[in-house]
């Protein structure tokens, strides 16, 4: 597929609707016309009336498709749903359910490959089981696959994020408490979600590690951040692997000595340099 960077900068845009309070995204397809003048094209709602919807994320293939993900409150359960858009935002596919009836699924989290194969992450909980799980789609959001377990091994699971390599190995990492302390994990998939690896600790033991962020670059390899308390202080931290997920590097202290840190962000360039923020 010949990759059309002009397209993808569609920055999607419908105020969402989706917090119930005016909150949203806004956008459309990018040109140069409307960078020149910021011209904006008219909010759209996604989620429907009668509940309240939360956590929009966004993400755009190499063909300028926008995809839309939040989770909505209907009053007796909370659902993450999807929307599709293939106009530049100007139109919207009906909301489809992610989740699965009965379970409570928020924080809803997606990527798309360089095939447009969409992967979405979410976290939640059903009876006394707290789980992270993934579905995705390789029509362009029109079906869909059953949700799948990443993880559900005890503990709770919070903010799971997702990333794909351009040859669609996927990314999961999140964190979660062991009882212990907050531990970030990760899992891997080489087959769109349908199936994942072992979860791995990342962090370190014996302090509180959460607020994980991954990216992967051209090549496939995967750079994960997140900050961890120290026993004095909270410091950012990474490692990487070049192996889809099956080792890691070990731990590098990112953070300067002498103050506390949060918030990691990172990004990956086509040519593998990673740029991390914190503050």
């Amino acid at each position: 597929m010949i990759r059309k960077p002009w397209r993808s900068a569609l920055v999607a845009g419908m105020a969402l609707g989706l917090l119930g309070f005016g909150s949203g995204l806004l956008g459309g397809v990018w040109s140069p016309a409307i960078a020149a003048t910021g011209t904006w094209s008219t909010p759209v709602n996604l989620s429907a009336t009668g509940g309240n919807g939360q956590g929009p994320q966004i993400s755009v293939d190499a063909e300028g498709n926008a995809f839309a993900v939040w989770n909505r409150f209907d009053g007796g359960n909370t659902t993450v749903q999807t929307s599709a858009s293939r106009d530049g935002g100007l139109t919207w596919s009906a909301p489809l359910d992610l989740s699965a009836p009965g379970v409570y699924a928020v924080n809803p989290q997606l990527s798309v490959d360089s095939s447009g194969n969409i992967i979405v992450v979410w976290n939640g909980s059903y009876a006394s089981n707290h789980i992270v799980q993934s579905s995705s789609s390789t029509d362009g959001g029109e079906t869909w696959s059953t949700p799948t377990d990443i993880y559900s091994a005890g503990g709770i699971p919070y903010s799971p994020k997702i990333s794909v390599d351009p040859l669609g190995t996927a990314y999961a990492i999140w964190h979660h408490w062991n009882g212990s302390n907050e531990v970030v994990q990760t899992a891997s998939s080489t087959d769109l979600g349908l199936t994942w690896s072992a979860p791995v600790d990342l962090s370190t033991p014996g302090g509180d590690s959460d607020d994980p962020q991954i990216s992967v670059d051209s090549g496939g390899s995967a750079i994960a951040v997140w900050k961890r308390f120290d026993g004095y202080r909270m410091i950012v931290q990474s490692r990487s692997s070049s192996d889809g997920g099956l080792t890691w590097s070990n731990s590098v202290d990112l953070s300067a000595a002498g103050g506390s840190a949060g918030s990691p962000q990172i990004s990956v360039d086509a040519v593998g340099t990673a740029h991390t923020v914190w503050y």
